[in-house]
């Protein structure tokens, strides 16, 4: 009997040994990779190094610590999504990094990730790049949109905001990561952010603004004042106003009549 438990108990051993080289951790090289492999059975490895460009942690009503951490590498872009804080910053790197993929509102996702101790990397600033020429395969990137002005629009039982280029192109735009940055309707700005997805729609989650003040407060830097009513221009300096779909509505270097004009945004 002793015999017989012997050979089983190596027979065992054996076979378990066989299954463990034949089953072979997953790799790929790079974030591109991951995400055309799409596997969301197993845990992939990324080989290659990975670059923290922005971190959002953030604390749940019931207690939970989250993270999204948005990663690049020359090959493109993904977030990671932790049910920790992971003190990860910009400026950081991951080798190694393991997890499982995941599409949420076409956004490609790492989750269930296996987070590597991390390695100082480069800091990784915002591209800066125009509204039309936005698409889904921005998805998940740090960007920056230069020289918007802010409208909002009611949508159902929502009032959303909108940045718009001197074109009219719009880009819808939400405090996303609770920054509490005031975007001023009216106001021009630089805005820095994550483009998300939300209903097939393109989003930017902004990061940081840089707000340029609003088209009356430079005309006054020209010696223009404002009454409420009437564009005062001493100087006779040339100016306009156009809708924000790019219309030009005025163009004069005397005095800017605006009583008559709807309520709105004008640039």
């Amino acid at each position: 009997f002793t015999y017989m438990k012997k050979i089983t108990l190596a027979l065992v051993a054996c076979i378990f040994s066989m299954l463990s080289m034949s089953v072979k951790a997953v790799e790929v090289a790079d974030i591109a990779a991951f995400i055309t492999a799409a596997n969301t059975a197993e845990l992939v490895t990324i080989t290659g190094t990975v670059n923290i460009a922005y971190v959002n942690e953030y604390t749940t009503s019931d207690g939970s610590e989250r993270s999204n951490v948005f990663l690049q590498d020359a090959s493109g872009w993904i977030m990671m999504y932790s049910t920790s804080h992971t003190g990860l910053t910009n400026g950081q790197a991951l080798t190694g990094l393991q997890g499982k993929y995941k599409l949420n509102y076409g956004a490609s996702q790492i989750v269930e990730a296996v987070i590597p101790t991390a390695t100082s990397g480069p800091i990784v600033s915002p591209t800066f790049i125009t509204i039309p020429s936005l698409t889904n395969d921005h998805i998940n990137r740090y960007i920056m949109v230069k020289d918007v002005s802010i409208i909002e629009r009611v949508e159902g039982k929502y009032t959303n905001k909108y940045a718009v280029d001197a074109d009219g192109n719009e880009l819808w735009i939400y405090d996303k990561f609770k920054t509490n940055l005031d975007v001023i309707v009216g106001h021009t700005y630089d805005l820095v952010g994550i483009l998300t997805s939300f209903n097939n729609k393109l989003e930017l989650g902004f990061t940081a603004v840089t707000d340029k003040g609003s088209g009356i407060e430079e005309l006054q830097l020209q010696g223009i004042e404002y009454d409420g009513e009437m564009i005062q221009n001493p100087n006779g300096v040339e100016i306009s106003l156009y809708s924000v779909s790019g219309q030009q509505l005025m163009l004069t270097t005397g005095n800017m009549d605006l009583s008559e004009l709807h309520s709105g945004v004008y640039i």
